[in-house]
């Protein structure tokens, strides 16, 4: 019998308390986490290995997650990526900028493990989706990202 393959998740959280946190409730949920403590890092292991999903801070000491994100999809091997933004930043301001760079979702912290899984869930679907309609969805057709403190 053929193993399943487990989604792999970037964490990119710069908080070593958070980042070992999701990493520990992610692979609790059967994901395949690996970590970066910042963008230049994760920028690095993205490029290297192949990820399904990055779950992104928007705080990070070298480059702002926005940027990041901008970079991210900049890639051609990662624009099919979705990043689910998990933050503390005021929602207002950062789930716009989020959306509007690229995010698929934003989640404010702290964020609940379901429905942390239930966002991931739905951004690997859309994924597959989009990967089997010939690569990324049209601004369009992207569903809308769940709203702040979800």
């Amino acid at each position: 019998m053929e193993a399943t393959k487990r989604a792999r998740i970037m964490i990119v959280e710069d908080d070593d308390d958070a980042r070992y946190a999701l990493r520990v409730r992610l692979r609790a949920s059967g994901y395949d986490p690996v970590t970066a403590p910042n963008a230049l890092y994760a920028m690095r292991l993205a490029q290297r290995e192949s990820v399904d999903l990055v779950v992104l801070d928007l705080g990070l000491p070298d480059v702002d997650g926005i940027g990041l994100l901008r970079e991210l999809h900049g890639e051609p091997s990662l624009a099919n990526v979705p990043v689910v933004v998990v933050t503390a930043r005021d929602a207002a301001t950062a789930a716009v900028a989020a959306h509007e760079a690229g995010a698929f979702a934003f989640l404010q912290k702290p964020v609940e493990t379901q429905v942390l899984k239930e966002t991931i869930s739905r951004a690997l679907f859309f994924r597959r989706v989009g990967a089997l309609r010939g690569g990324v969805l049209p601004p369009a057709e992207r569903p809308a990202p769940l709203g702040a403190g979800q």
